[in-house]
């Protein structure tokens, strides 16, 4: 609210100078110019178009490995491996040190091989992008097949570098594919923030009338004993078993 802006013509803390560079700098973006509306959003073509679908998927699987291992990792050291407090905290903890590091590295070298010619932009999304999705996949293999609990660290150190990897790729490919409709106005987000309104309505609902915490029919199981082998309850013996 003190030293951000919507625009850099509009910023109190910076240069003329840096801001006529960003101006200059920025692609031309039709329809964000002050006093124009949006440009009209194409949504036929963006449905049927295999690059946006692809980033799609490389999304879906990285929120949900993402999910996976903010929710589950612990669980998994706690039950499967049963380590202690200690150890289930630094090991969970591994992967976002990992990715903390390996994530300003990874966009650091896919600007430099662009900036020196070596790999286009598309070439560049496509390489760090399969080491993302790859290495990831490898390290999540480790996880389920090699890991015990002597050999957590390797597999979880590698496991933040591939997924830091994904920031290079199709989070870059987003971006650029359609630059005149990212960023967000506040008319936007507030289309957004509705429509989490209106998830949590619809689940919230639902919940109250068909929700319960009672063990539900179909999950009870009778299993039929061999009546030799059969024990009596208290209440089928009779009254000559408890004299003495």
């Amino acid at each position: 609210m003190i030293v951000a802006s919507n625009s850099p013509d509009e910023n109190k803390w910076i240069s003329d100078e840096e801001m006529h560079y960003i101006t200059a700098t920025l692609p031309h973006t039709p329809g964000r110019a002050k006093g124009q509306k949006h440009a009209p959003v194409p949504w036929r073509r963006l449905a049927t178009s295999t690059v946006l679908l692809s980033n799609l998927v490389a999304q879906f699987s990285f929120n949900f490995s993402s999910t996976m291992m903010q929710s589950f990792l612990p669980a998994y050291f706690r039950d499967v491996l049963l380590l202690d407090l200690k150890s289930n905290g630094l090991y969970t903890v591994l992967p976002y040190l990992s990715q903390l590091i390996f994530k300003n590295v990874f966009g650091n070298l896919s600007d430099y091989l662009k900036r020196q010619g070596y790999l286009s932009p598309t070439v560049s999304s496509k390489l760090f992008q399969s080491l993302g999705s790859f290495g990831t996949a490898t390290c999540f293999t480790g996880l389920a097949l090699f890991v015990d609990c002597e050999r957590p660290t390797l597999a979880l150190t590698l496991l933040g570098l591939c997924f830091s990897s994904g920031m290079s790729g199709f989070y870059i490919s987003l971006i650029s594919i359609a630059p005149i409709y990212t960023g967000g106005s506040q008319e936007e987000w507030r289309n957004v923030y509705l429509i989490c309104a209106v998830v949590n309505l619809i689940a919230g609902v639902l919940f109250l009338i068909f929700g319960s915490d009672k063990p539900q029919r179909n999950q009870v199981v009778d299993i039929p004993l061999p009546i030799q082998k059969r024990r009596r309850t208290v209440s089928e013996m009779s009254s000559n078993d408890w004299t003495v």
